[in-house]
């Protein structure tokens, strides 16, 4: 060998000398913990590689229209979130990457394709979509699309006599299959406890427990469809662990984790059959089934301290299938200051336990003896407790000063991999982690990236797809206090804003204002009871109804008088009546208006009229000559106009109290009356939320439909419930959720149509904002004042990205270069806020 040749291979050797003292520093600064750079793993065992997090959270909780979070799953790119949203029990299946909503599920929603069942939210708050722990519980059955499924409770009927337990699709949360719990419940059956408490891909369990809290039984259901498998009485069978089913007796509450309760036994089912495999009860005065993976259960046990009253607590290892013990003890030695406690596994290969010292206890399953870290997880922490195991690595947490903690990831002899985010470890997977905070009172949540391979997601930076709505910083005019006490719309047409709000009196009374659109000036005024000459006067005021005709601006009302009523047309240049339309029936109602024509609900009594003595009519004028068109007994018109389209609903039978349900939606032409298409018996209870020239949104029985004008197709179908709709051509806004008296806690859906389609945007984020409005391409909305500040009114574009939040005011119309803006204000006499002044703006570019 030449001396060159030499000398490089020693060169060589000394770089790679180099890279190991590199890599061996590195290793020593990346340790987390006390003493050994790098404590040695049990023989024949790999140091797992590090893991890495994204620097900045892709998105949290409120992202879902969630105040409180209690668990998390992810599956493949999906996040399934527990928790409360403002008002009810809330489950999310969401975009683990964007937390894009497909599909939700709120207590006392419906169940999508669940024949009138409702997701359950009774006591404790949101059990009915939650598991036993709080998590949700998914159902690895391959006969679910994509390989999965959501398992929720549900109640059926006006009362909830029926309860059960339902599968819903992880694509779509359409219901795979429902099984009853119980049916036909009187008002004690109504108040039994019912619980989730596990399932995989084989099995669903659920429990019942009497209000006084004896008769408790397990009932498995087969997770493919539903078929119920068998009954276990007087226990919790809650946690399946291969072919077997752990349990404890009925003495307590196995969803208190660290909690050893007097009494309580463990024992094992059969997973099919639901056959006693063993039983421990006598063996200890109290246990609880803390972990179980690949056929190993770590479980605590209560004991007498022999010659005294006092007892200890120690954990031992069993074998799942026979209960036999594989370790007495999890400790190291003989003393139960050692004993660990808050044990989590991966359900398959590893479990790990935190003892009191702050030491790490793993077992393997399958016979392995437990394995204790030498080194502790944190410098001088002994409050440690492990979160989650995933290919072994032990993910572990720590409180500190306040409300956070610290977390870590290390292998199971406590070398400190990589720093988590902050918060305790919720789910974990190949490319995102879940972590729970703490938010004052209750818990949130926050997504982030994770890899082990490479580079972690990081959010996506949003570009909002509009410019801003510029208005200039001084308004044109405002009006004047005393003018109204509270406002409901403003309708810009040419030169003139009509403005619908109630009366500065103590009444309630409606009153429509004109006003011309550049200087404020009234040109006339109208309330509720006013005189139309002849003996009528206005019956009632809602929002402005306005047509064209003969180039003219009409405003249509209801009018009535001492033996007449019907429909009267106020020009809006001068609030003189141009004409009025008597229509004979008990009761007339103006329902849609348009330009060619305007549709009218009448409702006639009367003992002759057969079941219920009413009967209801849709009737159909020509707007230009007041001329009738056409009319349909046994239907009633909605409240829009859809181009040259009347939809009206045939009406159902109510239950007992209840509103009539809609059997049907009907389209006819508003020239002739002629039918175009039906729903049939499509959809349950369809009623229509917004109609336009371009597509109409029903709410339906289990969530909302958005259809072809023309043709009454389906163009999209979301399982939210939908209402307060409006829009202003291609993009309409609802509001769906459930939110308090001013609508804090609701959130907007925006949809945009064309071309016959239809896209859905739910946008939970706007959880925090009210009074949703579409406003050409924005989303206008407020956002309420905090304690001692002031509103604010962001505009947003259809995706819900923040275009601006410095508005002067929530625009409610817009057009001719002009910008109608409310303010709000406390109304003095029911102490309630709303609109009090309205105020016009240039619109600058």
């Amino acid at each position: 060998m030449s001396r060159g040749r030499l000398r490089g291979r020693v060169g060589a050797i000394g770089a790679v000398a180099a890279a190991l003292l590199l890599l061996t520093v590195i290793v020593v600064v990346r340790s987390r913990g006390d003493g050994p750079a790098t404590a040695a793993l049990p023989r024949g065992e790999a140091h797992p590689r590090s893991l890495a997090f994204g620097r900045n959270p892709l998105w949290d909780e409120r992202t879902l229209a969630m105040t409180d979070v209690d668990g998390v799953e992810l599956r493949g790119g999906a996040a399934v979130v527990t928790g409360r949203s403002a008002a009810a029990g809330r489950l999310v299946v969401a975009d683990a990457r964007t937390g894009t909503i497909p599909w939700a599920v709120d207590g006392g929603s419906p169940l999508l394709g669940g024949d009138g069942a409702v997701a359950y939210d009774g006591p404790p708050d949101a059990e009915g979509v939650q598991g036993l722990t709080g998590a949700p519980v998914l159902a690895d059955a391959n006969a679910a699309p994509g390989g999965w499924s959501v398992v929720v409770q549900y109640a059926k009927g006006p009362d909830g006599e029926e309860r059960g337990v339902a599968a819903l699709s992880g694509k779509d949360g359409h219901v795979l299959w429902k099984q009853a719990l119980f049916r036909d419940a009187d008002d004690y059956d109504r108040k039994q406890e019912t619980r989730l408490l596990a399932a995989d891909g084989r099995v669903v369990l659920a429990s019942v427990r009497s209000s006084g809290q004896f008769r408790l039984r397990t009932v498995a259901f087969d997770a493919a469809g539903g078929r119920r498998l068998w009954e276990h009485k007087d226990g919790w069978a809650f946690r399946i662990d291969g072919g077997t089913v752990l349990g404890e007796s009925a003495g307590g509450e196995p969803w208190k984790p660290r909690e050893v309760r007097d009494g309580t036994a463990v024992f094992g089912l059969d997973l099919m059959t639901g056959r006693k495999r063993w039983d421990l009860a006598g063996a200890s005065k109290g246990a609880h089934v803390q972990a179980a993976a690949g056929g190993t259960a770590v479980v605590s046990v209560q004991e007498q301290i022999a010659g005294g009253p006092s007892t200890r607590v120690r954990t031992m290892a069993l074998d799942s299938a026979t209960g036999r013990v594989r370790a007495a003890s999890l400790a190291p030695e003989s003393t139960t200051e050692e004993e660990p406690a808050g044990c989590v596994d991966d359900r398959r290969t590893l479990i790990a336990c935190a003892g009191y010292t702050g030491r790490l206890v793993t077992i393997r399953p399958g016979g392995g003896r437990p394995f204790t870290a030498k080194k502790t997880l944190f410098k001088d922490a002994s409050s440690v407790e492990a979160d989650a195991v995933w290919r072994d690595r032990v993910l572990a947490s720590r409180a500190l000063d306040g409300d956070g903690r610290a977390g870590v990831v290390a292998d199971r002899a406590g070398n400190g991999l990589d720093a988590t985010p902050p918060g305790r470890t919720a789910a974990i997977s190949d490319r995102f982690a879940a972590f729970l905070v703490k938010r004052r009172l209750d818990d949130g949540l926050v997504m982030y990236g994770a890899s082990e391979t490479g580079r972690p997601d990081e959010p996506a930076q949003a570009t909002p797809s509009q410019k801003p709505l510029r208005v200039e910083a001084s308004p044109l005019w405002t009006t004047k206090p005393g003018t109204f006490r509270g406002i409901s719309n403003a309708v810009l047409d040419g030169d003139t804003v009509l403005i619908s709000g109630t009366d500065p009196d103590d009444s309630d009374d409606r009153r429509h204002v004109a006003a011309d659109a550049r200087t404020g000036k009234v040109r006339w005024s109208k309330r509720t009871g006013d005189s139309l000459g002849g003996g009528d006067r206005i019956a009632s005021l809602g929002l402005p109804d306005l047509a064209h005709v003969g180039g003219e601006t009409l405003s249509l009302v209801n009018h009535e008088g001492s033996d007449s009523q019907g429909i009267a047309a106020l020009s809006l240049k001068d609030g003189h009546v141009r004409w009025k339309k008597a229509v004979s029936g008990d009761g007339v109602n103006l329902y849609a208006v348009g330009d060619a024509t305007f549709v009218v609900r009448v409702t006639d009594y009367g003992a002759d009229l057969g079941d219920g003595g009413e009967r209801e009519q849709t009737i159909a004028f020509a707007t230009s000559t007041r001329r009738e068109l056409w009319r349909r007994a046994g239907v009633v018109p909605e409240l829009d106009l859809a181009g040259d389209l009347v939809i009206a609903a045939r009406l159902g039978k109510a239950e007992k109290y209840g509103v009539e349900p809609h059997t049907d939606l009907i389209a006819y032409a508003a020239s002739d009356g002629k039918q175009k298409w039906r729903t049939g018996g499509r959809y349950r209870d369809p009623r229509l939320q917004y109609a336009d020239e371009r597509a109409l949104v029903v709410a339906v029985g289990d969530g909302a439909a958005i259809l072809d004008r023309a043709t009454g197709r389906e163009l999209a179908r979301t399982g939210a419930r939908l209402s307060g709709c409006g829009g202003t051509g291609a993009l309409v806004v609802c509001r769906t959720g459930q939110g308090d008296y001013t609508g804090v806690g609701e959130h907007a859906v925006t949809i945009e149509t064309g071309d016959g389609t239809a896209r859905i945007n739910d946008l939970p984020r706007t959880a925090g904002l009210t009074a949703f409005r579409a406003l050409g391409p924005w989303l206008a909305a407020t956002r309420p004042a905090p304690p001692g500040g002031t509103a604010r009114f962001p505009l947003l574009d259809a995706a819900g990205r923040t275009i601006a939040e410095d508005l002067p005011g929530a625009p409610v119309a817009l057009g001719g270069g002009l910008a109608v803006l409310t303010t709000p204000g406390r109304d003095a006499r029911t102490g309630q806020d709303g609109a009090a002044a309205l105020s016009v703006y240039r619109v600058r570019g």
